[in-house]
């Protein structure tokens, strides 16, 4: 692996995941700033494309959850994957963990339990989801995990008028145009001394209305800051306005809204005016900037929101994969003749011989004879993974028989329970496959009793194809076959 990589994959558009897109614009500065490499990789529309080229970064258009193969190959080139979508199943994420070194799920309301090695809720609620937790997986949940981009992490403190002059309102996609011409024909009557400001709204200035079409980061946080007063939908524009301290009124477009209105709600960080369609919500508007309308009020609301919104959660993520890569990191080689006793000393350790077909104690001069046979074999391919301090962490075997080989793996005893049998496993079929294209299947026989290898085997993307009988052992047998 050439270099520091990662790979970022959502979906997002105009009409929906704009959030999406800009909170993985913020993790991908995050990794560049790290030094690491990023492939940004979009399911979206132009509008998608355009609005990250606008913040300069340059996407792969692609729609990735048709796309196995390649994405398996961007998986196993990286360090780690990071995935913010509201549309991948859990078999998705599967395979992409059995590929990578380190996978990362973005989630916003526990939507499927995550197989990968880090599961992120970046909410003010993120800590109170009912997540199903493995001890595979690390949970970084709650506020301290909210994503802001780069323009937002360092600002000064919010200046609080003695009165409101200029308001900020912004609702996320193309398809709340109609509630925003309700809300300008209403505000137009009822505040028509304020200054508007309509992110995201096509249109020619009038009055004392301001149309801004497609802004920058920089260009909307200098907007926020000029700003006395927000109304906003309950996306990622409502931490952006917590973290610049804009006393802001919310309002609910979608169910995945709801956490972060009523979480900001209860630190005393906004207003919350409720859902879009309600039917009394223009006057719930009006009541809320009354509310506002004294400066005490409004600077109380701005404290509460920064002292919510820290702008570290990016650091934080990318900190935590960084240590899950290093932790995981395996590099893999060839066996050579020096490797020959430690193979010997894993294999007479009890817990291995446990579950060899062939339990007895093996010689040393006997195994050194078979293990110089192998490596000068032709139909045999050894692998030996260690880890970034060069212990030696297991070997893998693969004896080919024509179009098929069997595999065998054997860890070394130091690294039992720490989950890297089935990354081992993973890693060394994909190299393998991919060094011996005419190799179509691999085959794992497995002592019925080992559930912990038969586990190890199904995480790597083997699958079950039956059972067999060797040397008076019952075995369990899995494949692995090239898509």
């Amino acid at each position: 692996m050439a270099g520091k990589r990662a790979a970022i994959l959502t979906e997002g558009g105009r009409n929906i995941g704009l959030g999406h897109l800009t909170r993985c614009l913020a993790l991908a500065q995050g990794v560049i700033r790290a030094k690491f490499k990023v492939k940004f990789i979009v399911n979206g529309d132009k509008y998608a494309g355009s609005f990250l080229k606008k913040q300069k970064m340059t996407p792969i258009m692609m729609n990735w959850l048709s796309e196995k193969n390649k994405i398996k190959d961007i998986a196993s080139s990286v360090d780690f994957v990071i995935v913010d979508s509201y549309k991948a199943p859990v078999s998705f994420y599967k395979r992409l963990s059995q590929s990578s070194l380190c996978s990362l799920a973005v989630d916003d309301y526990n939507r499927i339990v995550y197989p990968t090695d880090i599961v992120v809720s970046p909410s003010v609620y993120g800590d109170r989801l009912n997540y199903t937790m493995s001890t595979m997986s690390k949970y970084l949940l709650g506020k301290e995990y909210i994503i802001l981009r780069k323009e937002f992490w360092k600002l000064p403190k919010k200046r609080i008028k003695k009165s409101i002059k200029d308001v900020f309102i912004f609702f996320g996609g193309k398809g709340y145009n109609r509630f925003m011409s309700k809300i300008i024909s209403r505000l137009s009557q009822s505040y028509p001394g304020f200054r508007y400001h309509l992110v995201s709204c096509n249109g020619k200035k009038s009055g004392n209305f301001c149309f801004y079409p497609g802004l920058s980061a920089e260009e909307i946080r200098d907007l926020m800051s000029r700003c006395d007063l927000a109304i906003s939908g309950g996306g990622q524009t409502l931490y952006e306005l917590a973290r610049m301290g804009v006393p802001t009124i919310g309002i609910c477009f979608a169910d995945n809204q709801k956490g972060n209105l009523e979480g900001l709600r209860a630190v005393g960080a906004l207003h919350y005016a409720g859902r879009y369609n309600s039917p009394k919500i223009l006057e719930k508007v009006e009541e809320a900037i009354k509310l506002y309308i004294p400066q005490k009020t409004r600077e109380r609301s701005s404290i509460l929101a920064r002292e919510t919104v820290d702008a570290k959660g990016v650091e934080r993520i990318i900190k935590v994969c960084m240590d899950r890569v290093n932790s995981k990191r395996i590099i893999l080689r060839l066996a050579q003749g020096k490797d020959c006793r430690d193979l010997w000393l894993w294999r007479k350790h009890f817990e291995v011989r446990r579950w060899c077909l062939n339990k007895e104690e093996i010689k040393y001069p006997q195994h050194r004879k078979w293990f110089v046979q192998r490596i000068k074999s032709r139909k045999t391919v050894m692998y030996i993974a260690e880890n970034k301090e060069g212990i030696k962490i297991g070997q893998t075997r693969f004896e080919i028989e024509k179009k098929s080989a069997y595999i065998n793996v054997n860890l070394n005893p130091l690294f039992f329970g720490k989950g890297l049998g089935n990354k081992i496993i993973g890693l060394t079929t994909n190299i393998f496959m991919k060094q011996n294209p005419r190799i179509k299947k691999i085959i794992a026989e497995i002592a019925e009793e080992n559930i912990a290898s038969e586990k190890a085997f199904v995480k790597a993307g083997y699958e079950f194809s039956g059972k067999n009988r060797k040397n008076g052992r019952n075995l369990v047998v899995f494949e692995f076959i090239k898509e």
